[in-house]
């Protein structure tokens, strides 16, 4: 997968276990054949200390469903689907809605790991 242009939007620190750990939000954008901006992406970067060693469940359907696609300053980046169409407008709403889904499904990642770990 590859996007163009990607920007660090904001970092948001402590989000992850126990605030020690934090989330940054990126952005790229997709060109049309004329080289004008036609839409934004929004991917979300996580600390790699933190979903490396859940990816196996992280990046299976269960859980996110996706692989990585990139790693940038110790970061592993996830697209997500929120789109828009200018930079002025910073989609809040959909951006907490996909990070709780994410969080979720991590929270039920470590749940299934303590579970294993509690049954050895």
């Amino acid at each position: 997968m590859l996007f163009d242009n990607l920007e660090l939007v904001k970092e948001y620190p402590g989000q992850f276990l126990k605030q020690t750990k934090p989330l940054r939000i990126y952005r790229s954008h997709d060109a049309s054949k004329k080289g004008k901006t036609t839409s934004y992406r929004y991917h979300f970067g996580y600390p790699k200390e933190l979903v490396e060693p859940f990816c196996p469940l992280l990046e299976a359907t269960l859980y996110w469903g996706e692989p990585h696609w990139t790693e940038i300053d110790g970061f592993w980046l996830w697209w997500t689907s929120i789109t828009v169409k200018a930079t002025d407008y910073y989609p809040l709403e959909a951006i907490n809605k996909e990070n709780g889904f994410r969080r979720h499904a991590f929270s039920q990642c470590l749940d299934f790991y303590r579970r294993r770990v509690s049954d050895a």
